[in-house]
């Protein structure tokens, strides 16, 4: 398993989903974890930006509890249901994190985020596909054609 790999461990405590794949179905998605934690390779599964419905659905998929759900943070809207929970790979990075929640924003500065948050237009669905395919697929190289 590359995630593994690439942090220099034999398990993962937990797997996260980090959004919603608009191609590949959560049942695949998470029969793929069911395997992983059946060998021992991954401990608890969690997902990112689902609805209460899709939440529930990939945990009916998955057989067991899918432990957590990040969800999107908004710097305007600070509301007790909105929880960040930022990732840190190291000590450093973990005390930024904290530092962090001692930010406080200006109005003017509130109301820029708001306005860019309100500009914002992200693709998904069926739109994301083609540039998600793109970016997958190894690109030609110029000028070499086989005669």
């Amino acid at each position: 398993m590359a995630s593994a790999n690439r942090l220099g461990v034999r398990r993962l405590d937990l797997y996260q989903v980090h959004q919603p794949d608009p191609v590949v179905r959560d049942g695949t998605i998470m029969r793929g974890m069911r395997a992983l934690q059946r060998v021992g390779l991954v401990g608890e599964v969690g997902v990112s930006n689902y609805s209460l419905a899709r939440w529930r659905a990939a945990e009916a998929a998955l057989g067991s509890r899918v432990l957590t759900n990040q969800v999107s943070y908004s710097l305007v809207d600070r509301s007790p249901a909105v929880v960040a929970i930022p990732g840190a790979s190291s000590v450093e990075q973990l005390e930024s994190n904290v530092a962090a929640a001692d930010i406080e924003l200006s109005d003017e500065q509130v109301r820029a985020l708001s306005s860019a948050a309100d500009r914002f237009r992200p693709i998904t669905g069926a739109a994301a596909v083609p540039r998600m395919i793109g970016a997958r697929l190894p690109r030609a190289r110029l000028g070499s054609r086989s005669s």
